[in-house]
């Protein structure tokens, strides 16, 4: 082979390199800073539900993950809550079940709902077109 074609190659397979480890790193930086993509469907969510309406908790369930690893061994830590409540919307009583997850903008109101538990009020937004689809968010 020409000495000029492999450094061509070598040249290329650098290049190749440097823009695999940016882009992992660009992709790594994204994953940690927008965390938890459930909280940007919520939020979301919460926007696009124009109906408010006030509800009561039946129940609320931890829901635990699992992790386990070589060094630190086996961990069981509540990854969110599914909750179970009940609300009016149009005249008509609907049950629907949240899963709020455990995060820093649900803060507030996994402290509210934890401290009174059953029976608890909630306020509701859900869809005025399908008034099933609802969930729970803390006013501001």
């Amino acid at each position: 082979m020409n000495k000029a074609i492999r450094e061509r190659l070598d040249a290329l397979d650098v290049k190749s390199i440097i823009l695999t480890v940016t882009f992992l790193t660009v992709a790594i930086f994204l994953f940690f800073y927008y965390g938890d993509v459930r909280d940007l469907f919520r939020e979301r969510e919460k926007q696009l539900y124009t109906g408010q309406t006030s509800g009561q908790v039946i129940s609320i369930e931890p829901i635990q993950r699992v992790t386990q690893s070589k060094w630190k061994g086996t961990r069981i830590f509540v990854d969110s809550y599914k909750v179970s409540y009940r609300y009016n919307a149009n005249g008509v009583s609907h049950e629907s079940t949240d899963i709020i997850p455990v995060s820093v903008e649900n803060d507030e109101l996994l402290k509210s709902l934890l401290a009174v538990k059953i029976n608890a009020t909630c306020s509701v937004k859900f869809d005025t077109q399908n008034p099933k689809k609802s969930l729970i968010y803390r006013p501001e």
